[in-house]
C-alpha cells in the first residue's frame, strides 16, 4: 500500500509508512458492542509456535534457482483466474491486471495519485483498493488513503470511505458483503482493525490496543480473521472471531510475522516473516496450519525480500513479490516452494498481488501465438489484406523486395474449404522489388485491386486489377518513378471525390519529396503535383472538417500538421519542435475515445538513437498536446492499430526492425501499458504489420513482414 514493502525495511519506517499521522476522530463511530481489548491469560492462550529457522528441512530454492529473464516461459498453473497488482511503471502507483501466466497485462486505474493495494472480491467481479487521490497534501510515506471499489475491468470506480484519517489494507469477506481494513481512527498513532459493509456503511471496530493491529485477512468460512499485531513487542500473527472476540496469537517469535493470507480451504495461512526489524537477511514467505502448527519456509534467498503472499483460487499456488532480480516483480510458486517463476518484468516495480477467479465474461484472455504457416519467400515488406476472391475471408498480396516477385496468397477458408487463417500461394508472379502495397477497389468494379510501390531505383510502381477471383492483371500505366525508390504507401482520398488515391513515400539518401497520385475512378493515376518533404507521414481528418489532412515528421526538427483546404491543397497548421525526431512510424487514431484523431509517434533507428514513443492528444481542431506518456523505446518501428484484446479500445502492435515486436494495450483513455509480449527476434528486421481477422474467429490477428526472415502470422487468442 503506497510502497508498503518499504515498511519491512525497518521498524522506524514501518511505523510511518504503514500507519497514518494522528488526526481527529472521523465520522465512523465504533459499534457499541465492540469487544474489549483481550487479556491473554496463560490458560486461554493456545501453545505458541516458534517459527522454524531458515535451515528447516523443507529446503526452498537457492540463489542458483533464480528465474530467467525475458522471454518468460508460460507458468504451469493448475488454476486460472486473474492477478491484480499495483505498479510504478508509469511513474506513479496504478492498478494493473494480468492473466495467471503473466500475459494480457492491462492497466485498470489512471490517476495522478497513488492507487495501490488491490484485492479481488470472492466472486471475481470487483476489486477493492486504496487511493491517495483525495489527500490534500500527499507525501510519501504519509499518504492519507481512502478505500475505493471498482469492477474487475476498472470501470465504475466508487469511493467507500470519507474520513479525516486514512485506511489501509482492505480485504473482502468470503461472501463479498464486507471489507476488513485497518485505520487510526482514534488518533493515537496506532492502527486498529475495522470492518465495513461493501457499500461503505456500518463501520465497526474489532480491536482496541495500545499497539498496531494491521493487515487482516478473513477465513474462507467467514468465522475468523487473521491479522498482524505488535502488542507483545514484535509483530506476530493473531486470529480472532469475525466479531473481534477471542483474540489469540498463532506465532510467538523474536522476529516479525506479518501479512497473513488464508488458504481457500481454510486449512493453512501463508505469511511473511523476517528477523527482528527485518534485519539483517531473512525476509521470506512461510506457510503454517491455521492453528499455528507445522510452520514451513517456502523461500530462502539471503538478502532478498520475498513478501506479500496471496493464494491461487484453487489453493495450489502462491503469488508474491520479490526483489531477487534487482527490483520488485511479481512471482508465483507451487505450495511446496518449487517452480518459482517471475510473471512480470519491468523496471518500475510491481507490488502487492491478489489472485482471484475472474467473473465469467469480465477478463479477456489475450495473447498472440505464431501460426505454423509456411511461406516460400524470404523477405516480405508488407502484406495488403483483403477479400481478393470474394469468398468472405481475408487474402493477402505480398510486396516482396529485391529480386523476389511479389505474390498473391489466398486464405484456405471460404471457397477453398480449408483451414481458416492458413494461406496458399496462387503462383502469380507480380513485380519484383516490391515494398509498400495497398489493396482497394481502385476501378469501382466491386473487387479489390492492388498498388505496389517498388524500391531500388529499378522498377516503377505497379497497378494491378482484379478479375474478381483473385487473379491480378498488371496495367500498362507508367507513373514515371522507375528511377526513384519507393519505400511505403498510404491510401487516401486526397480531393474528396470518392476515389482512392495513393501517397507514395520515396527514399533517397539526400532526401526526395513524396508524391500523391490521383485516381480518376477507373484505376488510372496521375501526379497531383504535390511534393511532400516530410520523412514520415500519416493521414487523417485531424481538424474535423471532413477532408483528409496529414501529420508529418521532419527528422531532427519535429512534427507538423498540414491542413487540407478541401481541394487537395495544404496550409501549415500546428507544429512541435523535437530534435529527437528520427526514423519511426506514426499512427493517427482516436486512442482516447473522444471522437478525434490522436498521434502515436515512434523515434529510433540504429545510428539515429532510440527514444521513447510519444502519445499526443488532439483537441479536435488539429492542435496537439503532449500526453506526458513515454512508452517503450523503439527501433525502426511501424505500428498496426486495432482492438487486439477485444475490450473496445484501440491497442497497438509494434513491429521493431532491430528489437522483438511488442503489443501495447490501451486502458480505454488512450494510456498504454506494455502487454509483456515479445514476438519474434531482434534479428528479424520486422517491417509493416497488417491487422485483420485472418482465421475468422472475430478477433484481430497480425501479419508481419520481415526483410531478413520469412513473414510471420500471429494468431490472436483473445477471448472472454
Amino acid at each position: 500500500m503506497g510502497n508498503l514493502l518499504i515498511c519491512l525495511l525497518g521498524v522506524t519506517l514501518l511505523l510511518t509508512a504503514c500507519a497514518t499521522p494522528s488526526v481527529a476522530t472521523p465520522t465512523p463511530v465504533p459499534a457499541t458492542d465492540t469487544p474489549p481489548a483481550p487479556t491473554l491469560a496463560a490458560s486461554s492462550v493456545p501453545p505458541t509456535i516458534t517459527l522454524a529457522p531458515s535451515t528447516a528441512t523443507a529446503v526452498p530454492p537457492t540463489t542458483t534457482d533464480r528465474p530467467v529473464a525475458t522471454p518468460l516461459p508460460p507458468l504451469d498453473i493448475s488454476g486460472d483466474g486473474v492477478i491484480v497488482f499495483y505498479s510504478e511503471r508509469d511513474g506513479n502507483s496504478e492498478i494493473y491486471a494480468m492473466n495467471a501466466d503473466g500475459t494480457g497485462l492491462r492497466r485498470l486505474t489512471n490517476d495522478p495519485a497513488e492507487d495501490d493495494s488491490p484485492a479481488i472480491s470472492p466472486d471475481g467481479s470487483r476489486i477493492v483498493f486504496l487511493t491517495s487521490r483525495h489527500d490534500p497534501a500527499p507525501k510519501f510515506p504519509f499518504f492519507k488513503y481512502e478505500i475505493y471499489v471498482m469492477d474487475i475491468d476498472g470501470a465504475n470506480q466508487q469511493r467507500l470511505t470519507t474520513t479525516d484519517a486514512g485506511e489501509n489494507h482492505p480485504a473482502w469477506s468470503p461472501d463479498g458483503k464486507k471489507i476488513v481494513f485497518d485505520a487510526d481512527y482514534d488518533g493515537d498513532g496506532k492502527s486498529e482493525i475495522y470492518t465495513t459493509n461493501a457499500d461503505g456503511t456500518g463501520v465497526t471496530r474489532l480491536t482496541t490496543n495500545e499497539a498496531n493491529d494491521q493487515f487482516a485477512d478473513w477465513s474462507p468460512d467467514g468465522a475468523h480473521i487473521a491479522f498482524s499485531s505488535e502488542r507483545d513487542g514484535q509483530w506476530d500473527i493473531y486470529v480472532m472471531d469475525a466479531d473481534g472476540h477471542n483474540q489469540r496469537p498463532l506465532t510467538k517469535d523474536p522476529g516479525w510475522e506479518m501479512f497473513p493470507a488464508w488458504s481457500p480451504d481454510g486449512a493453512q495461512i501463508a505469511f511473511f516473516a523476517c528477523d527482528a526489524q527485518c534485519r539483517p537477511k531473512r525476509q521470506d514467505i512461510y506457510v503454517m496450519n491455521a492453528d499455528g502448527s507445522q510452520v514451513q519456509p517456502l523461500t530462502n534467498i539471503p538478502s532478498v525480500v520475498d513478501e506479500d503472499p496471496a493464494w491461487s483460487p484453487d489453493g495450489k499456488q502462491l503469488v508474491f513479490q520479490s526483489d531477487r532480480d534487482g527490483n520488485f516483480e511479481i512471482y508465483a510458486m507451487a505450495l511446496d516452494g518449487s517452480n518459482q517463476r517471475r510473471l512480470t518484468n519491468y523496471g518500475g516495480g510491481d507490488f502487492w498481488p491478489s489472485w482471484g477467479q475472474a467473473e465469467s465474461g469480465q477478463i479477456v484472455t489475450f495473447s498472440l501465438e505464431q501460426s505454423d504457416q509456411k511461406f516460400d519467400v524470404s523477405g516480405t515488406f508488407q502484406a495488403g489484406l483483403g477479400d481478393l476472391d470474394g469468398d468472405g475471408d481475408l487474402d493477402a498480396v505480398l510486396a516482396n523486395p529485391q529480386t523476389n516477385n511479389s505474390q498473391v496468397w489466398l486464405n484456405d477458408s471460404g471457397l477453398q474449404k480449408g483451414t481458416p487463417g492458413h494461406f496458399t500461394n496462387t503462383g502469380q508472379q507480380l513485380t519484383p522489388y516490391g515494398h509498400g502495397v495497398g489493396v482497394a477497389d481502385f476501378d469501382h468494379d466491386g473487387d479489390l485491386d492492388a498498388f505496389i510501390a517498388c524500391h531500388f531505383f529499378t522498377n516503377p510502381s505497379r497497378v494491378y486489377l482484379n478479375d474478381g477471383q483473385g487473379n491480378m492483371q498488371v496495367t500498362n500505366q507508367d507513373l514515371g518513378d522507375a528511377k526513384i525508390s519507393g519505400a511505403e504507401l498510404n491510401l487516401v482520398d486526397l480531393n474528396g471525390d470518392g476515389h482512392v488515391d495513393v501517397h507514395v513515400m520515396y527514399y533517397d539518401p539526400n532526401g526526395l519529396p513524396d508524391k500523391v497520385y490521383l485516381n480518376d475512378g477507373k484505376a488510372h493515376f496521375t501526379d497531383s503535383g504535390l511534393a511532400l518533404d516530410e520523412e514520415t507521414i500519416a493521414w487523417g481528418d485531424v481538424d474535423g472538417d471532413g477532408d483528409v489532412d496529414y501529420f508529418g515528421k521532419r527528422e531532427g526538427k519535429g512534427y507538423a500538421v498540414m491542413l487540407n483546404n478541401g481541394n487537395g491543397q495544404f496550409t501549415a497548421g500546428w507544429q512541435m519542435d523535437d530534435t529527437q525526431a528520427t526514423n519511426g512510424g506514426i499512427a493517427l487514431n482516436d486512442f482516447d475515445g473522444d471522437g478525434d484523431l490522436d498521434a502515436l509517434v515512434a523515434n529510433g533507428f540504429r545510428t539515429g538513437g532510440s527514444y521513447p514513443a510519444l502519445v499526443l492528444w488532439n483537441d479536435g481542431q488539429g492542435q496537439f498536446t503532449d500526453s506526458g506518456q513515454r512508452l517503450n523505446k523503439t527501433m525502426g518501428a511501424e505500428f498496426g492499430v486495432g482492438d487486439l484484446d477485444a475490450d473496445g479500445d484501440l491497442d497497438v502492435f509494434v513491429s521493431n526492425f532491430d528489437l522483438p515486436n511488442e503489443v501495447w494495450l490501451n486502458d480505454g483513455t488512450g494510456h498504454f501499458s506494455d502487454s509483456g509480449l515479445r514476438l519474434g527476434a531482434n534479428t528479424d528486421a520486422s517491417t509493416k504489420p497488417s491487422l485483420g481477422d485472418l482465421d475468422g474467429d472475430g478477433d484481430l490477428d497480425v501479419f508481419v513482414g520481415s526483410l531478413m526472415r520469412k513473414p510471420q502470422i500471429w494468431i490472436n487468442t483473445a477471448k472472454k
